[in-house]
């Protein structure tokens, strides 16, 4: 009961003194916010930048346009500002305007059903390439589930190396781990100083066979890239792997506002074209309209307001003004400026400082709580009482059972397998140890398979009222009985052939 009551009399009085506490961290916190912002968005990559970071040159900002808006009015108070692009005598020799690396998975589909399209993909990716801007810096990268980047052309302006690269391009590997492959194209990526805007195109079928990281988005904006998506698909446009992919695509991989998703039917030739068509007019359209403000004059403090046309939500075809308003601060003033004046004492309560009021205020609060549980203290008889414990009528307490180790009551039975999977390339049995089991190459399946043909999680297995289900886990490479491909729930018995991929295995059930 005397714990009890401190929790009850301490509560308010914690909250008190973290509410004093936080009063005086905050406040600082919320006047600062109040200043203008240098870039727009505040979180993200940035539309304006006024505060770039290198290569960018001193006071200027940067302004890339998002693929779906396009430039349009720009302001300035003060001397003015005016824009500048790749081809202004005024843009700096020693920087790149705007770099990408194409990102081409290479692997060849379930049963090799990918590789009649290569040829015409690699058409369509090189085309892709010579649409792009005179300036891009091109570089062009295949991946497969090795977890190395395979380099086919360095980052070049030449581009005829980099069709030609493509064009050298050969189908291999058996899985596609995209986040593996992008998250070491986003640290290859990184290390270009010279590039002033930096992206990533990843053309692939989008299946992804390897384990996402849910970091991809915030990496990517950390390294001021930003990622665009390409889906080559030659199955039929229903299909639902088509459905899974474009999401994931859409979702987990193009960054969000600053990456384009393009969709390319590839057994459809002229609306592949197309659509490749399309995803580059708009993807070097946003490369073309974005550069840098520099200041007309003498650089000075100046509001710089940027408008861009961005898609209407909700109204197909329609337009609407995004405004960005950022504050521009020349460097060479915010060198020459004084030191920061020394922090004005507190406001005073009563002629005293604030925080010596507060301080005292919480300080009293404390003492007040302390004497009143004494008090109580006293009135109950000091130490040698016992707190009463409010029992029903049905309670039995054990005291002593916390201090007893419980003896087994008898030796735990031996785990007995559900089923067993004999290779029958190497004869090691493979125990299935549970009612529910999965199956895959990773190695926190139940039954782990170390075999490149194997997804991470490719299939499962589990008992029922009528035997044994097995059912594929959407692998690439298919799950087989006796031969025959399945999908769900197929039953299966003793003897039974089962083929993961290119494993194939015999049964063994109780």
């Amino acid at each position: 009961m005397i714990r009890s009551l401190f929790r009850r009399l301490l509560r308010p009085a914690s909250a008190l003194v973290l509410g004093l506490g936080l009063s005086l961290s905050v406040a600082p916190h919320l006047q600062a916010q109040t200043a203008s912002e240098t870039r727009s968005p505040a979180t993200g990559l940035a539309v304006v930048d006024c505060k770039p970071a290198a290569p960018a040159p001193s006071d200027s900002c940067t302004l890339r346009i998002p693929p779906l808006h396009s430039r349009g009015d720009m302001r300035g108070s003060g001397s003015g500002f005016s824009f500048i692009g790749a081809s202004d005598s005024r843009f700096p020799r020693a920087v790149h305007p705007s770099a990408t690396m194409l990102l081409v998975d290479r692997t060849p589909g379930p049963g090799g059903s990918r590789k009649p399209f290569l040829a015409f993909e690699k058409d369509l990716v090189a085309r892709l390439i010579g649409s792009l801007p005179p300036q891009e810096l091109v570089a062009v990268y295949t991946f497969d589930e090795s977890g190395t980047l395979q380099p086919l052309a360095p980052f070049t302006e030449v581009r005829q190396r980099a069709i030609d690269a493509v064009d050298g391009l050969k189908s291999g590997g058996v899985n596609t781990h995209i986040a593996l492959n992008l998250l070491d194209a986003i640290k290859i990526l990184a290390e270009r100083q010279d590039v002033l805007f930096r992206n990533i195109i990843v053309v692939t079928d989008g299946e992804e066979e390897g384990l996402f990281d849910d970091h991809v988005h915030e990496r990517a904006i950390d390294a001021r890239i930003a990622v665009s998506s390409l889906g080559f698909f030659w199955r039929g446009s229903g299909s639902a792997e088509i459905g899974r992919a474009k999401d994931y695509l859409d979702t987990r991989i193009t960054t969000p506002g600053f990456g384009l998703t393009g969709t390319v039917m590839l057994r459809n030739r002229t609306a592949a074209v197309a659509a490749v068509d399309d995803f580059a007019t708009r993807y070097g359209g946003a490369l073309f309209q974005s550069g840098l403000i520099v200041p007309e004059g003498k650089p000075e403090a100046a509001d710089v307001v940027v408008e861009t046309e961005a898609p209407k939500i909700g109204a197909p075809g329609g337009t609407e003004t995004v405004t960005h308003r950022v504050r521009f601060a020349p460097q060479e003033a915010a060198a020459a400026a004084e030191p920061a004046p020394a922090k004005e004492p507190d406001a005073l309560i009563l002629g005293y400082p604030r925080l010596w009021v507060l301080g005292g205020a919480g300080g009293l609060v404390l003492v007040l709580l302390l004497l009143a549980g004494l008090i109580v203290f006293l009135r109950r008889g000091g130490p040698g009482e016992e707190d009463e414990l409010p029992l029903g009528d049905d309670d039995d307490l054990d005291l002593g059972a916390s201090a007893r180790a419980a003896a087994p009551l008898h030796a735990a039975a031996p785990v007995r397998a559900m089923a067993t999977l004999v290779r029958e390339d190497t004869r090691e049995r493979l125990a299935v140890p549970s009612p529910m089991a999965t199956i895959g190459r990773a190695a926190t399946n139940a039954v782990a398979i170390s075999d490149d043909s194997i997804s991470r999680l490719h299939a499962e297995l589990k008992q029922t009222g009528g035997g044994l289900l097995l059912s594929d886990m959407g692998s690439l490479n298919g799950t087989f009985v006796n031969g025959r491909r399945i999908k769900e729930g197929t039953k299966v018995k003793n003897g039974d052939q089962i083929g993961f991929g290119q494993i194939k295995l015999r049964l063994v059930a109780p």
